[in-house]
Formats: C-alpha cells, sequence, structure tokens
C-alpha cells in the first residue's frame, strides 16, 4: 500500500486532520471505488481482530467451543466484518429514506477515511505487540483506536449538523446507536466473562 499508493496514504492523513482535504481526496478519485481501499480494509480488520483476541475476549469463544487460536481469530475477523457490512448497510439505507445520499456518501467515506488512517497507525503496535507478546503494545493500539474512533464520533456528528433535513436529536441518537452501542456490547461481553 505504502510503495504504491503512497500519495494517497498522505492524502488521506491530511484528510483526517482536516475536513476540507477530504475535497482534495473526493477529486484525485473516489477512495470508495480505489484499488487502495481493499488493503486498508484488511489492515484494519486485522488490526482490530488482533486486539481484540490479545485483551482477552477470546475466552468468550473458548467458552463456546472454539478452542484452535486461528479459529478464534477468524470468528473475531468474521463478527467485526459482517458488524461494520450491517452498519454501511444501515448507512446506506436511511441515506435513501431520508435522502440525504449526498450526506451519507460522506459519512461512509468518513468512516473509511479513519478507519484506513488507524489501521495503518496501529499496524506496527500490533504486529509489535503480538509477536513479542508486549501486552502493553497492543494496549497502545487500542488507546489510539479508540481516540481514532472517538475523532471519527466528532466528524460524523458535524457531518450530520451540516445536513439541514433532520433534528439533532435524531442525529445524536443515531450516532450513539451506530457507533457506541456496538462498543458497549462487546465491554458488556468481556465484563460478563471475567
Amino acid at each position: 500500500i505504502r510503495y504504491y499508493n503512497f500519495r494517497r496514504i498522505k492524502q488521506l492523513f491530511k484528510a483526517v486532520i482536516g475536513r476540507h482535504n477530504v475535497n482534495q481526496l473526493v477529486r484525485d478519485g473516489n477512495l470508495v471505488e480505489e484499488r487502495i481501499t481493499p488493503g486498508l480494509v484488511i489492515i484494519y480488520l486485522t488490526g482490530l481482530s488482533v486486539i481484540i483476541y490479545q485483551l482477552g475476549l477470546d475466552t468468550i469463544y473458548e467458552k463456546l467451543g472454539f478452542t484452535k487460536p486461528w479459529l478464534i481469530f477468524l470468528v473475531i475477523m468474521a463478527g467485526i466484518s459482517i458488524l461494520w457490512f450491517i452498519k454501511l448497510m444501515t448507512i446506506k439505507f436511511t441515506g435513501i429514506i431520508f435522502r440525504t445520499k449526498q450526506d451519507t456518501s460522506e459519512l461512509i467515506l468518513t468512516n473509511l477515511i479513519f478507519n484506513g488512517a488507524a489501521g495503518i497507525i496501529i499496524f506496527p503496535f500490533v504486529v509489535a505487540g503480538f509477536y513479542s507478546g508486549n501486552l502493553l503494545l497492543i494496549k497502545i493500539a487500542a488507546v489510539i483506536l479508540f481516540t481514532g474512533m472517538a475523532f471519527r464520533f466528532f466528524r460524523s456528528l458535524l457531518i450530520g449538523l451540516s445536513a439541514q433535513t433532520f433534528s439533532v436529536i435524531y442525529l445524536f441518537l443515531y450516532l450513539c446507536t451506530l457507533e457506541i452501542l456496538p462498543l458497549l456490547i462487546l465491554y458488556r461481553i468481556a465484563s460478563g466473562t471475567d
């Protein structure tokens, strides 16, 4: 990804820093349909799956009967992928219902930008933490990931506030449901197994 698309990676990180840089990213091509996107998605999903696996959520799957580490990892990665796909379809569906296709496409692009950037940043920490067995590196990667999620949440809120088609209360409930609720459910499941 870095070798073939270094210029796009720089644009990706600039788009994270400033919302006005997203326009330059869009002008140079649709990031959702580019060759770089599958690589960014795989890096993000793999990093997130390793963080979840290393932080002890694998015990849930061991109680369900999954004993092989690679199978637990694949189940975690498949679960995250399915939830991410459901989230994208929900965003697209609500964009069709509320007739806000441009705002929803900007929201999807913002999610992709932040997930791609967070995946690239946490990747070295995840690899080093996994192979060295150092849980501190995994925790640093988790903090970076949660910080990226918080920034993404506020950027999504700004995108929604710029759209004048529905109430701020509905926007806040929508974002809490799609962004915060899955994290709370994961936390509840993890804390229930301790």
